[in-house]
């Protein structure tokens, strides 16, 4: 799944499409300059980076009546 992301965002924020001339989000208006591969990368360091804090205790929680 991770792969599929990382494709559709270099093809959607990085690739120039010779028939639009920049990228699909620049002609879109989502972006105002393309990104190059170093952003993504960037990203991707910064999400990997949030996800090593480490999470709080488990509480249980009350149990639930099924009659």
């Amino acid at each position: 799944m991770s792969a599929v992301s990382l494709h559709f965002c270099y093809h959607n924020f990085c690739r120039i499409h010779t028939s639009l001339g920049t990228t699909p989000a620049v002609a879109a208006g989502i972006l105002n300059e393309e990104w190059d591969i170093d952003m993504i990368i960037d990203l991707i360091e910064i999400d990997e980076n949030s996800k090593s804090r480490k999470r709080g205790p488990y509480k249980k929680r009350g149990e639930i009546d099924f009659t």
